[in-house]
């Protein structure tokens, strides 16, 4: 319920990117992954779990996983990346 909830809100703001976590408590983040690909919002998925392959199976095409602990550098490298695809 919290996620569409924030779904909801983010659906009245200009977002530029997001970064995502896979597990939100009780619910996974594929919801939100499929409403910012289908407005065009650029998103990096963020897991600390190990097999990113299978994580991302669910989820939209051309999701790019980024694996916990990640360093400021990988995260800026990858969302300049992502950005970039769509803009």
């Amino acid at each position: 319920a919290e996620c569409n909830e924030k779904l909801l809100k983010a659906g009245q703001s200009a977002i530029s990117f997001a970064l995502l976590d896979v597990n939100l408590r009780d619910q996974t983040s594929l919801a939100v992954a499929q409403t910012l690909r289908e407005r065009g919002v650029p998103y990096l998925l963020a897991t600390g779990y190990g097999d990113a392959d299978s994580i991302v199976s669910g989820y939209p095409e051309n999701t790019t996983v980024i694996t916990k602990p990640f360093t400021p550098e990988i995260l800026l490298q990858q969302a300049g990346k992502k950005m970039g695809e769509i803009g």
